[in-house]
């Protein structure tokens, strides 16, 4: 019981039943309306098929969490967005971490795209690639927001008929905002350059 690195037990049928069942409404709160939990709701779809107690403990958690702030919501404001040289500017943020799941070393990246102040398009999945560095990890993320943002981008211009709003994407990895922009491709980054450098 002292050691930490023990593994928890699983859940009856019954209690699993109940956590996959609080999953489920977990999964629906963060698809329509809160992005804030998409990271540890994400973590918990992973436990479907052998939850354990400690996966029922992180799932009451959240529940919780959105007890504590049932007030939060999404709000849209015209004036929060950024007008440079004629243009309205809104903002996405992508980020990654690298080879955080212990079985397949696999990274956990996602995104959330701003309009109006307001988050139009969120996402956090884990990645169907090893990356072999963060670098590598950040920048799958990054074309993966680059894609919804070219996506929303279209939406846009359809529905208003004219051009689109120009987004400008936040990132913390200062390689991978390097590689993004080189058009020279290294010896090293050269595996990710057909998929991820469209």
């Amino acid at each position: 019981a002292d050691d930490e690195s023990a593994p928890s037990p699983l859940l009856s049928k019954t209690q699993a039943s109940r956590f996959r069942s609080l999953t489920g409404t977990l999964l629906f709160a963060y698809n329509t309306c809160r992005p804030d939990i998409a990271f540890a709701v994400q973590m918990l779809a992973r436990a479907m098929s052998k939850p354990t107690e400690s996966d029922m403990v992180a799932a009451k958690r959240v529940l919780g969490y959105l007890y504590g702030t049932a007030s939060h919501g999404i709000t849209y404001h015209s004036g929060l967005v950024v007008v440079k040289n004629g243009l309205r500017h809104n903002v996405a943020y992508s980020d990654a971490d690298w080879a955080t799941c212990p079985v397949s070393r696999k990274s956990t990246s996602g995104y959330i795209i701003y309009l109006a102040g307001g988050p139009v398009s969120y996402r956090s999945s884990k990645q169907p690639i090893v990356a072999n560095s963060s670098c590598e990890s950040e920048f799958v993320a990054i074309a993966d927001t680059a894609k919804e943002v070219i996506y929303v981008q279209d939406i846009i211009a359809e529905i208003i008929g004219c051009t689109p709003p120009v987004f400008t994407v936040y990132v913390d990895n200062q390689g991978a905002i390097d590689l993004s922009k080189n058009d020279v491709f290294h010896r090293r980054s050269k595996h990710i350059d057909v998929r991820y450098f469209f």
